[in-house]
C-alpha cells in the first residue's frame, strides 16, 4: 500500500510517518499513546500521500505487545480509499435529494 519494500520499514519507520497527511500526523501520534497506554485493540482511519501527492485513505487495526523486551505493534493496515468515495459520493446524492424535498 505504500509501496515501501517490508525491510526497509522494520529498519525505519519513519517512513511510514513521513507519508503521513498533514492533518492526520497529531491523529495517528494520539492513536500509537492510546495503543500503548490502554494495551488493546483498536482502529483508526488515517490518509497517506505517496510520491507524485496521491493521497490514500487507510484503516488500521492494531494493538501494542511486548516481544522479549521490545515493545512492537501488530496490526492490519486496510487500503478504503475506494470505500471513502463511495461514501462521499452517497453524500453528495443524499444532500441534493434532501435539498429538492
Amino acid at each position: 500500500m505504500w509501496n515501501i519494500p517490508r525491510t526497509d520499514i522494520s529498519s525505519d519507520l519513519s517512513l511510514l510517518f513521513d507519508t503521513l497527511h498533514p492533518k492526520d500526523r497529531v491523529h495517528v501520534k494520539e492513536y500509537l499513546t492510546s495503543l500503548k497506554r490502554d494495551k488493546k485493540k483498536q482502529n483508526l482511519e488515517f490518509r497517506i500521500v505517496l510520491a507524485g501527492g496521491r493521497q490514500k485513505w487507510v484503516k488500521v487495526n492494531a494493538y501494542f505487545s511486548k516481544k522479549s523486551n521490545n515493545e512492537i505493534i501488530i496490526g492490519i493496515a486496510t487500503d478504503i480509499t475506494e470505500d471513502k468515495s463511495y461514501s462521499a459520493t452517497l453524500h453528495k446524492f443524499a444532500d441534493k435529494k434532501n435539498s429538492i424535498l
